[in-house]
């Protein structure tokens, strides 16, 4: 009897282990990881640059003075200008499909280049607008152009061009909400845009060229940057009012429901979340990270300031990349925060510390093993 109550014992222990297993003081989180940020390396392209996009250590950067970049980062300290295109003129903001280059140009449109030779980029092919250009993403040989608007019209809206003869691009549609769009965010056909009079929009454009609107937020001041992931939608407002970052919760995107609003005391502009770090490009302020995984608590990790004037980021592995209007691109490495990603994904399975529960079972297993065994054995010598 006495085995078989030390057998059950170390059973319930174990079950209580289990269930331990699965609480926030035995997962890995980047709170528990001294986060520092260090510049490695800083392009100065003697102008604007407002946007950037890395792909294989290659950047491409959109300068509103001096118009198209290409550079080789491989080595941060010493990054090596491949190409340079002024007259791009005022380039505001790129993406990167393939071997294209989709720049999108303030007063004059879209200018599309096959970057097959990086050292050679050739012209393709434009779609000229006369409206401020301020966002670009493709899609599906679909570029969204969000358009805040010019003084000499009303042309604010979201523009969806047909750029797949990159050579012939043609409007598909022009969305006008009311307002001024700023950044985009596409996915699964659904457009997110933050909106500098109101606040955001929400569009279903899965059956060009009609665009449904889902929801829409009515503020009396209005959203900067977007960027949506794991159903979070995540808005930067650099107004007076409420400013900082506000989180949304858009399972439901006739119905997104606020979450938090973090104040930011700077002009956080745009913005990358990447495994539940938010990266935001403060114009006053530099760099900030932030740990969002936990929408109702938000945690400021850090920030880096060099008196610059970040407007975009773009993150790849432990590397940040700040496309500054003042200082050009900074390359800022994370030291910790990549270290820290590959413990989340070695040591913890479904919520469970690898490490300290094999540490706990594995002896525990043992004894429960030797007791029965030895249970086992009482019993035949009775």
């Amino acid at each position: 009897m006495k085995m078989k109550v030390k057998v059950r014992n170390l059973s319930f222990i174990l079950i209580l282990l289990i269930m331990n297993g699965f609480s926030s003081e035995n997962l890995i989180n980047a709170n528990e990881t001294e986060i520092t940020l260090k510049e490695i390396g800083e392009i100065d392209t003697n102008g604007s640059v407002m946007d950037v996009v890395v792909r294989n250590n290659i950047a491409f950067l959109a300068d509103d003075i001096n118009g198209f970049y290409i550079y080789d980062v491989s080595d941060p300290a010493n990054p090596i200008e491949l190409f340079h295109d002024a007259s791009a003129g005022k380039a505001n903001s790129i993406d990167i499909v393939g071997d294209l280059a989709f720049l999108a140009i303030l007063f004059s449109g879209l200018k599309i280049y096959n970057i097959s030779n990086l050292a050679a980029p050739v012209y393709l092919g434009s779609y000229e607008d006369s409206g401020a250009i301020v966002d670009i993403q493709v899609i599906d040989d679909i570029a969204y152009l969000s358009d805040h608007g010019s003084s000499s019209g009303d042309t604010a809206g979201i523009k969806l061009i047909d750029v797949t003869d990159p050579q012939n691009p043609f409007l598909i549609v022009n969305y006008r909400g009311g307002g001024k769009p700023s950044n985009l965010f596409v996915q699964n056909k659904t457009v997110f845009s933050a909106d500098y009079v109101f606040g955001f929009e929400i569009l279903s454009v899965s059956n060009l060229p009609s665009v449904h609107l889902l929801s829409k937020l009515e503020r009396t001041s209005g959203f900067f940057g977007v960027y949506v992931e794991n159903y979070y939608a995540y808005f930067t407002a650099n107004s007076i009012i409420e400013k900082g970052l506000h989180i949304y919760d858009v399972k439901n995107n006739s119905d997104p429901t606020l979450m938090n609003i973090f104040p930011i005391e700077g002009n956080p502009c745009d913005l990358q979340v990447k495994d539940s770090i938010a990266f935001i490009a403060d114009y006053e302020n530099g760099l900030v990270m932030i740990d969002v995984s936990d929408p109702y608590s938000p945690i400021q990790l850090g920030n880096f300031s060099d008196g610059g004037k970040p407007f975009d980021v773009e993150i790849r592995g432990n590397i940040v990349y700040v496309a500054d209007m003042d200082d050009g691109l900074e390359i800022i490495e994370i030291v910790g925060w990549g270290e820290n990603n590959t413990d989340l994904v070695t040591n913890t399975i479904n919520g469970y510390n690898v490490l300290f529960l094999s540490a706990s079972f594995i002896p525990i297993l043992f004894m429960i093993h030797y007791l029965k065994k030895r249970g086992e054995k009482s019993s035949l010598n009775i």
